[in-house]
């Protein structure tokens, strides 16, 4: 081998070794990014895992909220319509009186009824300092259709008695009341709604703690 053949050589061989430590570098280097890489998919991935865990959580959270609601709401409901019933029955069971009973039992509220309704008279006439009110002398007691043909005029015996009293009448008017039972009492323009549907409405709202106590307690 000549000289030049040994200068060539020399260089082939140096590109060699140059090569093969940059393509070592370089496959080096390759590793680190691919491993860096890894690394970061890795953290990627637990990080959506993460979030995705914490998704779920909050679905399973809200859904479980839901269902409780729902439950709750499912429960007042069902609690509410036992409450409806109970004073339901109540009214029922006071229309479904027997006759003899019922007429005494509004013979009761209506001799209470014109007595509270003279008394607010009264009141009325005392502070009446221009005497410009007309009291009404003529009280007429309305019934519906049904309690028209149940009851007799001895309805009204007691409470006619204290309307004598205060020197006014007391009768049954002709025209029917659209109500469920129970009465109306028209004085002049004023009417003191006495329905049973009513009553009951009103005793409700005392009555209804009590009554849950009873059912649900």
């Amino acid at each position: 081998m000549n000289s030049s053949e040994k200068i060539t050589a020399k260089i082939i061989s140096v590109a060699q070794s140059e090569a093969s430590e940059i393509i070592s570098a370089a496959e080096k280097e390759a590793a680190e990014i691919t491993e860096q890489y890894k690394k970061k998919a890795a953290a990627i991935t637990k990080e959506a895992e993460a979030e995705l865990f914490a998704e779920a959580e909050n679905v399973r959270a809200r859904i479980k909220s839901s269902s409780d609601k729902l439950a709750r709401n499912i429960m007042l409901d069902a609690k509410s319509e036992r409450l409806d019933e109970a004073f339901e029955k109540a009214r029922l069971k006071l229309i479904s009186l027997k006759d003899a009973d019922y007429e005494k039992m509004l013979s009761i509220m209506l001799v209470s009824t014109v007595k509270k309704q003279i008394e607010a008279e009264k009141r009325t006439l005392e502070m009446d300092t221009e005497e410009e009110c007309h009291v009404c002398t003529s009280y007429e007691v309305l019934l519906s259709g049904a309690d028209q043909k149940r009851v007799t005029p001895a309805l009204i015996s007691d409470g006619a008695k204290v309307a004598k009293e205060a020197g006014k009448t007391l009768t049954i008017s002709k025209q029917c009341a659209n109500i469920d039972g129970g009465f109306i009492l028209r004085a002049g323009n004023i009417e003191i709604n006495c329905s049973i549907g009513l009553i009951i409405s009103q005793m409700r709202n005392d009555l209804e703690g009590e009554v849950y106590r009873i059912l649900f307690s």
